[in-house]
């Protein structure tokens, strides 16, 4: 554990509290012209929608008195934020960065699974990741413990949720999600 740095942001009522780390985002990609609220305002759509969504912030950066930047906080995807949006902190949260190979295929084994996921929490046991290697098989009709894709869906995962996702993602454009840069959680608790 760092260094421990105060912030202040919009679901905590303005209210400081105390993080470990936090984000800067540039909205340097941000499709058409740059408006600097590309991110803020897809926060608040999912947040709306009542989806899970990391919570963010415009701030201006200035370095040694001069003005450097507008930038948004974004808020750590960990711990803190599954309590936050209800989740059990326990459960493991998993971010796919490889790009190629993490996108729920059934390519990768068990045994590699860290090389194209992190996690996004402690978890008990680091390298247990048969609940996401289970995803995967799964979701390619090659997990014998389920009788077919739909009874692994209909009993394991969060549809609702997922297709609401699903559908805000679209709205909004984001082609930045479907290899990388998006988070699968295992509630511990609901085995979903």
């Amino acid at each position: 554990k760092g260094d421990v740095f105060k912030i202040r942001l919009p679901h905590r009522g303005g209210r400081e509290i105390s993080v470990e780390e936090f984000n800067l985002q540039s909205h340097w990609e941000e499709p058409g012209e740059e408006t600097y609220m590309r991110e803020n305002i897809a926060s608040d759509f999912f947040a709306e929608a009542g989806l899970p969504v990391f919570d963010t912030l415009h701030v201006e950066l200035v370095q040694n008195g001069k003005f450097y930047g507008l930038y948004s906080i974004v808020e750590q995807v960990d711990e803190n934020f599954l309590e936050r949006v209800g989740y059990n902190p326990k459960g493991h949260l998993y971010k796919a960065f490889s790009g190629t190979a993490s996108n729920l295929n059934d390519r990768v084994p068990a045994r590699l699974m860290d090389k194209v996921y992190r996690r996004g929490n402690e978890a008990e046991d680091e390298g247990d990741w048969s609940d996401l290697h289970d995803l995967t098989q799964s979701l390619a009709g090659k997990n014998r413990a389920h009788s077919s894709v739909e009874e692994y869906l209909y009993n394991h995962v969060n549809l609702p949720e997922v297709v609401n996702e699903l559908a805000l993602q679209a709205a909004i454009l984001n082609q930045d999600r479907c290899t990388k840069n998006y988070y699968v959680y295992y509630d511990i608790d609901r085995k979903e």
